[in-house]
């Protein structure tokens, strides 16, 4: 007896499922629950180009959204962004013992130094996803700067800490040369970051 009451009951939902499904057509396949994270409001912030000097206002209101610590983690998101004026601000700034001359010459359009050591361009930015100055050169709208560091380190396929590699960094570009110039030298439309990510996407 209970067992055919199991029965009955399981084949009634079965039956109530169905009928819901059709009403509601295809929005069925559409009905499921996400989870929504809270962005980090310093994040929305770079992500929009906020000014720096407006950031630093922001930090200095007790007990306020953002504090200047914070800051230290944001040249990648600037970078990724291709904000170079922001990065720049950022990497001379509270950025600055995280990086190097490179990354900060790179982001500045600044004339680079007669002699770059490979070193350098390796230098991975600490607290920042590791990003190097050849991914700080990428985001740059030419190509100068691109070909200065690639001399000293043809290596141009290098991945930051979240498998960005420096097409997805010359993806966020304001025009296509650089990744023009990273395609005829190795690069690859093709390469994943680790949420499965290409430059393509990126570009988008």
């Amino acid at each position: 007896m209970a067992q055919q009451r199991v029965q009955h009951q399981a084949t009634a939902r079965a039956k109530s499922s169905r009928k819901n499904g059709i009403k509601n057509g295809n929005h069925t396949l559409l009905c499921y629950e996400t989870k929504t994270e809270e962005q980090n409001p310093l994040t929305k912030l770079i992500e929009d180009n906020v000014e720096y000097s407006k950031l630093c206002q922001l930090c200095k209101i007790p007990d306020g959204p953002i504090s200047e610590s914070q800051l230290e983690f944001h040249l990648v998101t600037a970078v990724r962004m291709g904000h170079r004026e922001l990065a720049s601000a950022l990497a001379q700034g509270p950025v600055r013992m995280h990086c190097n001359d490179l990354h900060r010459a790179t982001l500045n359009d600044e004339k680079l130094a007669a002699r770059i050591l490979s070193v350098s361009v390796a230098k991975k930015a600490y607290m920042n996803k590791n990003i190097t100055p050849l991914q700080t050169a990428a985001i740059s709208n030419s190509i100068h700067m691109l070909e200065a560091v690639r001399a000293v380190y043809p290596t141009i396929n290098i991945p930051d800490q979240d498998n960005w590699y420096t097409m997805h960094y010359a993806a966020c570009a304001p025009g296509t040369a650089p990744m023009e110039f990273l395609l005829k030298n190795g690069g690859s439309v093709t390469m994943l970051t680790k949420q499965s990510e290409t430059p393509l996407h990126v570009a988008a």
